[in-house]
């Protein structure tokens, strides 16, 4: 958790660093108000990963980050559509296993449409 702050503290729309440390922060504190205090970082990492997406790079990560910034932010359906399109983009069976595992910090916290992108990444 501490290198993911110190990541986060360098830059704060980094979306990898970003979404594991609220999905630490979450898992130690389920009822923490932690997606409030991070609502301005999450705006700013969707725009990079649209970014990405745009331009063709960091895929399918960027779909794998932009779903978890959305499943956060409560947007479910957007969250799912965009680990559907990141897993269509996989190119290797373990990037699946990889955003699976990525996910698994944030099992008991309760975010809608987790269960359903578990089950999309096999």
């Amino acid at each position: 958790r501490a290198c993911y702050r110190q990541a986060y503290a360098r830059d704060p729309t980094y979306p990898y660093a970003l979404g594991n440390y609220i999905l630490l922060i979450l898992r130690d504190d389920p009822r923490s108000e932690v997606i409030d205090n991070f609502r301005g970082s999450l705006r700013s990492a969707i725009r990079r990963c649209h970014e990405q997406i745009d331009v063709k790079i960091n895929l399918p990560w960027a779909y794998f980050d932009l779903g978890l910034f959305k499943m956060l932010l409560g947007e479910p359906e957007a969250a799912i559509s965009a680990y559907r399109f990141g897993k269509g983009l996989a190119s290797e069976e373990w990037m699946l296993g990889t955003a699976k595992r990525a996910l698994e910090d944030g099992k008991d916290v309760g975010l809608e449409g987790y269960d359903e992108i578990i089950k999309l990444l096999g």
